[in-house]
């Protein structure tokens, strides 16, 4: 197997030697032309041996990823008909609220919370800074499960663990794409109407 795969190169050297006892001592020192000829010639079958190796190898290679390219969209579509409703009606509750409303419903119940774009991350889109924001009460998360109107948005408006996405691969789809813009609007109007009410009452 082994001579059968590199023969050519035993055959392409073959050649190129051949070619060498042909063209560069075949040429005289007054014809500059043929001189010319027969040095170029040469390296244009050195070049073309290893071309072909590489040809190949960039065949092997092309094969090995239009696999991995057919797996990974396998994947996705698989992934799409699990996870596409389930955001889809995300996207439908969450449309239903109204963000402003939601968020003085909340504060004048006595709750001062902000929501985030990540479940137990401190990051508050809407606010300056998103993270770390002095103004975030150090136990937010507590008034978040406190009161029901922030607790079921916060569950609503995160993705669900990224252990439910095979290791290696990942799910897109209009629909998540859509979900994450959708949620994100909400939150930034939830926090900023929030940090508004919280900023009056001073």
């Amino acid at each position: 197997m082994f001579m059968r795969k590199y023969s050519y190169f035993l055959n392409g050297g073959a050649i190129l030697w051949m070619l060498s006892l042909v063209f560069i001592p075949g040429c005289s020192h007054t014809d500059v032309k043929n001189t010319a000829q027969g040095i170029v010639l040469v390296p244009a079958f050195v070049v073309a041996v290893p071309t072909a190796a590489a040809y190949g190898a960039y065949r092997e290679v092309s094969g090995t990823e239009k696999r991995d390219e057919l797996k990974r969209k396998q994947v996705n579509a698989e992934l799409c008909a699990r996870f596409d409703p389930i955001y889809e009606k995300r996207i439908a509750v969450i449309e239903a609220h109204d963000p402003i409303k939601d968020a003085d419903a909340v504060y004048f119940s006595g709750t001062t919370a902000f929501l985030s774009g990540s479940s137990g991350w401190d990051d508050f889109c809407g606010l300056i800074p998103t993270w770390n924001n002095p103004d975030v009460p150090s136990n937010n998360w507590v008034k978040i499960r406190e009161n029901p109107i922030t607790n079921d948005m916060q569950a609503l408006l995160c993705e669900g663990p990224a252990s439910e996405i095979p290791e290696g691969f990942t799910y897109s789809s209009p629909i998540i794409h859509r979900f994450r813009k959708v949620a994100k609007n909400y939150i930034i109007k939830f926090n900023e109407r929030m940090m508004a009410n919280t900023k009056a009452q001073k």
